[in-house]
């Protein structure tokens, strides 16, 4: 006889004692004592509510005494590999390092009885987090296992750690542990709020067992679908945001952070990747908070902090703005209690009307020099004729290749690793630079410019490094003026084994029209516009 367990028991608080409180710091509350007695193999309380494990034998374990079961004592990786090599899963540790049996693991049976099953929970586990996560529903995930070690006693609010909860949801799952079920049954009696997804838990600590019926039965069942789960939770919402139309924006993150003396601070961006990411929607959206709060936006593009323009009705708080498919927006929020309005724009279809930027061009201006990649090239090879123009790794292979030494893969040995050479074989790359006008101020910039000759238009160039690009080892390299026209750079290098050909980068303050594999040199950009 097989069971089929889920991949992990979780719990799903939302709301709390006010959202505010729920999303307060969250703080962990340790049993460990301070001279560290759960840590040296001393007797710690049995958190998990299963039988702890007494013996252990295994033909690794019979070949050797463990000096200890506890992990966090012995931190040998031996140890460790009793557990996790022989078992697969089947063992655990609680919180205080003790090897458990691992109820809430994933247990399956053969492909052909399980696999769908198997499927459908994983989905169904997606499914319910980004319900609530752009839906707007504050939660945490409460974990069996650690439940009874930061949660002594059931009540209503459930109070695990900091934390405080008057709404439970239990997910799909075929098993719950005991110590939960005596939690939540105390909860439940003094008026908290439980919902059970689906049908009614079959076993408690992984056996057939009738104990969570009674439970069941005071509890509310939901439906796995999205509109029960937000319409059975809506008292419990703080944050809810509307489009123009009255639905319910469904593309937004957010998260709240309490401070000691109530303030909260709320964060919202956008969590999902735009439809066109050419074509911004800037829908005008509401956000309501439950509450009445005087409002800062921290403007995280400029800088600026300033108070935002709110309206109160019915004991919230509502803001409207215009949003950008890449937008977020950081506000500070104090409680007020006689709170004055300061001007909320109407949501109207003539307040969704803004600005586009779009249209015309805008100014800029660089904060380094601008980049031309030469990564294509004419080559000839030990004095040979020129080849055509051919990218650069692809010819350094293809030279390699002739030589009969290693061609360069994505493993290769390091060029530091080998025994230095003198170099008998030379490369020498020509590239054909188009420029609209004469252009000064120029640099080359390359890896190893010791091993290179320069020329630029028939003009030996004199290698003086004299800075860096982008890192310390791709030096730059000074080069005469450009002139209008065709401009002909040349290199040559040494081939061997210890070389490696990489691209080169032009610098300077000009501007590049690129026309297929055609670049041609302009006047630097000032302003720039979207087609």
């Amino acid at each position: 006889m097989s069971f089929n367990f889920d991949r992990r028991t979780f719990l799903k608080g939302a709301g709390a004692v006010g959202a505010a409180s729920l999303l307060a710091a969250c703080g962990e509350k340790s049993n460990n004592t301070g001279n560290g007695a759960a840590a040296s193999g001393a007797a710690a309380p049995n958190s998990t509510g299963a039988t702890p494990l007494k013996e252990f034998i295994s033909f690794e374990s019979g070949n050797r005494e463990l000096e200890s079961w506890n992990m966090l004592y012995t931190q040998k990786a031996e140890d460790a590999n009793v557990v996790t090599n022989l078992w697969d899963g089947l063992l655990s540790f609680d919180c205080y390092g003790k090897v458990v049996p691992a109820i809430a693991s994933s247990w399956w049976g053969p492909q052909d009885q399980t696999a769908l099953l198997r499927e459908e929970m994983d989905r169904q586990f997606k499914e319910l987090a980004e319900t609530f996560l752009f839906h707007t529903i504050d939660f945490d995930y409460l974990c069996e296992a650690e439940l009874p070690s930061f949660c002594e006693k059931g009540g209503n609010p459930l109070k695990v750690g900091k934390m405080a909860y008057d709404t439970i949801i239990v997910p799909p799952v075929l098993t719950l542990r005991s110590s939960t079920v005596q939690l939540l049954s105390a909860f439940v009696k003094e008026g908290g709020k439980l919902f059970f997804l689906g049908s009614c838990p079959a076993y408690v600590d992984a056996c057939p067992s009738k104990v969570v019926e009674p439970l069941y039965q005071i509890s509310r069942h939901l439906d796995f679908s999205e509109n029960a789960l937000l319409s059975a939770l809506e008292e419990d919402r703080f944050l809810d945001v509307r489009r123009k139309d009255g639905q319910r924006e469904n593309r937004l993150l957010h998260q709240l952070r309490r401070e000691e003396n109530s303030d909260l601070w709320l964060f919202v961006c956008t969590g999902k990747n735009p439809e066109s990411p050419d074509v911004d929607p800037s829908p005008w959206l509401r956000f309501v908070l439950k509450g009445t709060y005087e409002v800062t936006l921290y403007d995280t593009l400029t800088g600026e902090i300033r108070e935002q323009a709110v309206s109160y009705q019915q004991g919230t708080t509502t803001l409207c703005r215009c949003w950008h498919m890449h937008d977020s927006m950081l506000l500070l929020l104090h409680p007020a209690k006689e709170p004055v309005e300061k001007g909320v724009p109407a949501l109207s279809p003539a307040a969704s009307v803004s600005v586009d930027h779009r249209f015309g061009t805008v100014g800029v201006s660089l904060g380094s020099p601008n980049m031309l990649l030469l990564d294509m090239a004419e080559y000839s090879f030990n004095g040979g004729d020129f080849y055509s123009e051919e990218e650069l790794l692809r010819l350094d292979n293809n030279v390699r290749q002739e030589l009969g030494i290693p061609i360069r893969r994505k493993e290769v040995v390091q060029a530091y690793l080998l025994e230095p050479e003198t170099y008998q074989n030379f490369l020498r790359l020509r590239f054909r630079i188009a420029s609209e006008l004469p252009l000064s101020g120029l640099k080359l910039a390359l890896e190893e410019p010791a091993l290179a000759e320069i020329s630029l238009n028939g003009e030996k160039v004199e290698v003086l490094p004299d800075g860096f690009y982008v890192d310390r080892d791709i030096r730059t390299v000074p080069l005469p003026d450009f002139k209008e026209g065709e401009n002909i750079l040349e290199l040559k290098l040494p081939v061997g084994r210890t070389t490696n050909l990489e691209y080169f980068y032009l610098l300077g303050s000009f501007g590049v029209r690129v026309n297929g594999t055609k670049k041609t040199l302009t006047a630097p950009v000032s302003a720039i516009g979207w087609a």
